[in-house]
């Protein structure tokens, strides 16, 4: 992974740092329909008979959890690859650049999760699947951490739980997508000093290309894996739903809201892949270009060699896949919980 080519260090040009407002723009659009024409206050019909099964609220607390630690790894590997490349392979001035576009563009993706000021209408999560509903399914339900000295859980233990980890949820998606936008937005990090020779130009945007693949790759598994973490605390409240029929409607709710944060996820990728892309594929072109133009050989054998070529049909399909993995996590959520329901 950070097998370098015959240059040590890359740096990023500022402007290309600009690129981050893109993904903050489908953030805060994204959670502002939710704030403005979303359902915050949604109430259970008084039917949906609330049944305090151990069992079954084991079961869905475990799935929950397994959600949570696999998120979790994800997240902070993820973190780690991006905070080692950038140490190993960009310069000070690089590295400078890059911390303080981090440190300016943090505080705006805590707005509404961390943060949550008034002016934003900003809401806790799990008031999207009933508040009141969620505090009473999930109280009294022998969590050991409520035993801890210094933690108060009062008689909402199990909710006291997943507020907690929900809340550390946040702290990880904040810090690991911002990680996976900057590390996919790096690649546009040129070589210094710059290449002189056909085939140094071609290794750099080579490796360019292949940096820009695996962050994609990055924010599929990592947006994806946020997305069942999800789906699994929403499920965790529902199993105490002692009405069959309100049950059902109410897992359609979830994979309804699944289903949104999945196509802004989709969205969210899209916003920041799209430019780098576009301006790799631009200098591509001007690679190839130069080479029809000038005649140069060494160069059209440096692109042939290095297969640095115009768009491939698999490499598209590979891109739509990664773009969609969160859309796709959703649908193949809701198709479980049909055929579970039948």
């Amino acid at each position: 992974m950070f097998d370098l080519p015959d240059y040590k260090k890359v740096e990023i040009a500022p402007p290309y740092l600009l690129i981050v407002i893109l993904p903050l723009l489908v953030l805060t659009v994204s959670e502002l329909l939710l704030s403005y024409f979303g359902h915050p206050t949604l109430a259970l019909p008084e039917s949906a008979q609330i049944v305090h099964d151990p069992i079954k609220e084991a079961s869905a607390r475990y799935q929950f959890l397994g959600a949570f630690l696999f998120y979790a790894v994800v997240g902070a590997i993820l973190t780690a690859v991006f905070i080692g490349e950038v140490a190993l392979r960009h310069t000070y001035k690089s590295m400078i650049y890059t911390a303080i576009a981090v440190a300016l563009t943090l505080p705006i993706a805590m707005l509404f999760s961390s943060l949550e000021p008034e002016t934003l209408k900003s809401f806790e999560a799990y008031q999207l699947i009933g508040g009141d509903f969620v505090r009473a399914a999930l109280g009294d339900n022998n969590v050991p951490y409520c035993t801890l000295k210094g933690v108060e859980c009062g008689e909402h233990d199990g909710f006291i739980a997943m507020t907690t980890l929900t809340g550390l949820t946040n702290n990880i998606a904040e810090i690991a997508s911002t990680a996976v936008v900057f590390g996919m937005i790096l690649a546009l990090a040129r070589p210094v000093p710059a290449p002189e020779t056909p085939e140094g130009r071609v290794r750099a945007l080579r490796y360019a290309q292949s940096v820009m693949r695996r962050y994609l790759y990055f924010a599929g598994l990592l947006l994806s894996a946020g997305l069942l973490m999800n789906m699994a605390w929403m499920s965790w409240p529902a199993e105490m739903i002692g009405n069959a029929e309100i049950r059902a409607e109410h897992a359609k709710l979830v994979q309804s809201i699944s289903l949104y944060r999945g196509v802004s996820y989709s969205m969210l990728i899209l916003s920041y892949y799209m430019p780098v892309s576009l301006i790799l594929m631009l200098q591509i072109e001007i690679l190839h270009d130069d080479a029809a133009e000038k005649a140069s050989s060494s160069l059209a054998d440096a692109l042939k060699r290095f297969e640095v070529n115009r768009i491939k049909p698999l490499e598209a399909i590979k891109a739509i896949l990664a773009i969609t993995s969160p859309i796709l996590a959703a649908g193949f959520g809701q198709a479980v919980t049909n055929f579970t329901l039948l």
